[in-house]
């Protein structure tokens, strides 16, 4: 049979289509109009007086009807059923039921039905057109013989009705439907008593009908009632507010006198009272901690994770002789229920229990609202429980952070005094460097030269006393060698320490150093506006002199140029100079090795740390561009002799400082000696030395080259 729906909600099996369709008199008649008789045909009331009527059975009455008020009062839900049943068993008729108007008042619902048509529970009638209409339209109660005679779509019906008895009742003045007793065969037939007894049944369907939208709203009253407190649990974040909340609602929805929650601590594995509602102090004492093994409903649901009810403490087996059952006294309490508090994935969370001052057992309306705020309240106190965990997690995170964060102070702070101490102890090394550098270079110049200056005047007297050809080329071959000995002390000398940096300036011993480095390397190196070097302090120029010197050394050894460049330009508040070469240059790699101090060699920290002494700055890049590398190798192809002379006067004329003398030509005569003795060709001559084919310059001018940039924040930078 196909499932309908009926006015509450609930699916049952349907008799048949038309039912389902919900049959108008029309539609009936249509097609059957010859076979349908009238309805007065199928009426036959009038029978129930002449018939002879059973004999009374008042005491198996009187049982049923306690038997039903009883449950009336236990379980309003079944109601309506306890009432067929009663029919059915005083009546002792085949079937029984109830037919209720649905709020559309168009169509009859079957919500209870017993005996033979239980099949058809759930289905109905329309109000217009049926049986349970005929009585209301009557306002009396009908005996109708094999009504299908005349409601046509009631032929499918099986088992066929042979005689139904339908006795109307109302709700609060209202018709609100019938109840029925009904026989299937001949061998029962309906008289006088089984009306009386179906009229007393009515005023029972009555207020039974009554019962039930009592029910109803009261379960709507604590739909909206949870449905409020849902919205200021959610709303609320005190969790003292949320627990008083909660024990409002639970002692609204069970009616009862008392109520208590609490939560479970998982290291003791016990009951905490976090509130409660009507205890003695000394009970809530008592409780404020529980035990499985207490004697409490509580106790027990904490061992069996289960609702537990006591309907009367005074009776309840697990409770007699406990301490539990004295304090219950104490708070004059009678009855107990106890629901545990589960969290989504089953855990236990806590507990909450409503009481009541008289014997009690709650009925499965108040139970099932009552699982509905536990619930939310589990849900709460899992909330709680997450917010709890994850508040201490955040306060031992920012402990250990504050922790580690004041560690780290004290590091970096030792860390600082460490690096103070390191740089002064550098820049002592430095300094100590650079003296031992200026004294082995005038221990040498002073002692070794001399000597071997003496040891070449010896040799030059050996040359006239020497009277045989051999000893006069050996002599000769001897006076070579100290000759070349001492060009290579001075080379080492003014390697270690230009004595030109004392006498003429930055300016004068950068060039000269550049022509004999180029003179020892055969690359080519041009100096470009070397007078703004004039007036530096002294720490300043040597370690400028320091920085040009290395990065020399670095272009002979590494780069494979064929040229060079110094150059100086001002910058805001200082100078910078900048050492470029032609060669290979440096790789994205190298570059970075070289930015990170740790893996830089030790000649670049040895720059970059002289450089921060004085609180500028060193950059080695590749470069320059394939325009600028162009221009560079263009500049060094010049052969023009005449401008070369005329920088080098101007160079001389501006390299001297004001405190230092020179004579008149701008160079001592013990430097020009040397320079001379050395080898070393002037700058002029250095330059023109140092140029190339012009085809040879532009085949290599697009190399990329490497370029050491230093920046120096100088007060007393000097102005070109």
């Amino acid at each position: 049979m196909p499932i309908v729906r009926d006015s509450r909600g609930q699916s049952a099996p349907q008799m048949n289509s038309e039912l389902a369709a919900s049959v108008s008199p029309s539609a009936a008649d249509s097609g059957n109009a010859a076979e349908a008789v009238p309805l007065d045909a199928v009426i036959i009331t009038g029978e129930l007086a002449r018939r002879p009527a059973l004999h009374p059975r008042h005491e198996a009455e009187n049982r049923a009807y306690l038997a039903m008020a009883r449950a009336a009062a236990e379980s309003p839900d079944r109601i309506f059923e306890r009432l067929a049943e009663t029919a059915l068993d005083v009546c002792q008729a085949h079937s029984a039921g109830l037919s209720l108007l649905d709020e559309s008042r168009k169509r009859f619902y079957w919500p209870a039905i017993v005996g033979e048509w239980a099949a058809h529970v759930g289905g109905g009638t329309p109000a217009d057109f049926g049986p349970c209409g005929t009585v209301l339209d009557r306002n009396a109660p009908q005996l109708f013989h094999r009504p299908e005679r005349h409601f046509l779509y009631l032929f499918p019906v099986t088992p066929h009705m042979e005689e139904v008895l339908l006795i109307p009742f109302y709700s609060k003045g209202v018709a609100a439907g019938t109840i029925w007793v009904m026989a299937h065969d001949e061998t029962r037939h309906f008289d006088s008593e089984d009306l009386r007894i179906m009229t007393n049944l009515a005023g029972f369907a009555s207020a039974a009908r009554q019962i039930v939208d009592a029910a109803r709203e009261e379960d709507l009253a604590g739909a909206r009632h949870l449905q409020k407190i849902s919205t200021e649990l959610i709303q609320s974040d005190n969790a003292g507010e949320l627990y008083e909340k909660i024990l409002d609602a639970a002692t609204v929805i069970m009616r009862s006198d008392f109520a208590s929650i609490q939560m479970l601590d998982a290291d003791r594995g016990e009951l905490r009272l976090l509130g409660f509602r009507g205890f003695h102090p000394d009970s809530a004492k008592f409780w404020e901690w529980v035990r499985p093994a207490s004697g409490s409903t509580c106790g027990i649901a904490l061992q069996t994770r289960m609702r537990v009810i006591a309907p009367d403490v005074e009776t309840c087996d697990f409770m007699a002789g406990t301490d539990d059952l004295n304090f219950y006294r104490r708070s004059e309490i009678r009855a107990v229920q106890s629901t545990p508090l589960l969290s989504r994935s089953g855990e236990l969370l806590g507990m909450i229990s409503t009481h009541w001052r008289q014997p009690h057992n709650p009925d499965e309306r108040e139970l099932r609202l009552l699982d509905i705020l536990a619930r939310q309240a589990a849900d709460l106190m899992e909330r709680r429980h997450s917010s709890d965990a994850l508040r201490r997690a955040n306060e031992l995170l920012e402990n250990r952070v504050q922790t580690r964060t004041f560690e780290l102070e004290l590091q970096i702070h030792e860390t600082k005094r460490a690096e103070e101490g390191l740089r002064a102890v550098t820049e002592r090394l430095f300094k100590l460097q650079d003296d031992e550098r200026r004294h082995i270079a005038r221990e040498l110049h002073a002692g070794a030269s001399q000597s071997l200056a003496a040891l070449s005047m010896n040799l030059g007297r050996l040359v006239k006393l020497a009277s045989r050809a051999e000893q006069l080329e050996t002599v000769h071959d001897c006076h070579t060698l100290v000759e070349s000995v001492t060009r290579e002390i001075r080379t080492i000398s003014y390697v270690l320490h230009p004595p030109l940096l004392e006498e003429l300036g930055l300016g004068f011993a950068l060039r000269s150093y550049a022509q004999g480095f180029s003179e020892r390397s055969g690359i080519p190196v041009r100096v470009e506006n070397e007078k703004l070097l004039e007036n530096l302090p002294d720490d300043s120029e040597i370690v400028l002199f320091r920085v040009v010197q290395e990065s020399l050394s670095n272009i002979h050894r590494h780069s494979g140029a064929t040229e060079a460049k110094i150059c100086v330009a001002e910058c805001a508040g200082g100078l910078q100079l900048t050492i470029t070469d032609n060669g290979k240059g440096v790789s994205a790699e190298k570059q970075r090795e070289l930015a990170e101090s740790a893996r830089a060699g030790v000649g670049i920290l040895g720059m970059r740390e002289r450089i921060r002494q004085l609180g500028g700055t060193l950059e080695v890049s590749s470069g320059p561009s394939a325009d600028s590398a162009t221009a560079f190798a263009e500049a060094f192809s010049l052969r023009n002799e005449d401008a070369s002379a005329d920088g080098e006067r101007g160079h001389r004329k501006s390299a001297a400082k004001p405190h230092r003398a020179a004579p008149a030509n701008g160079k001592p005569a013990a430097t020009l000696r040397n320079a001379r003795a050395n080898g070393h060709s002037s700058p002029a001559q250095g330059a023109n030395a140092a140029t190339e084919n012009h085809s040879t310059v532009k085949a290599k001018r697009s190399r990329p080259g490497t370029c050491v940039t230093v920046t120096v924040p100088l007060p007393r930078a000097a102005n070109a």
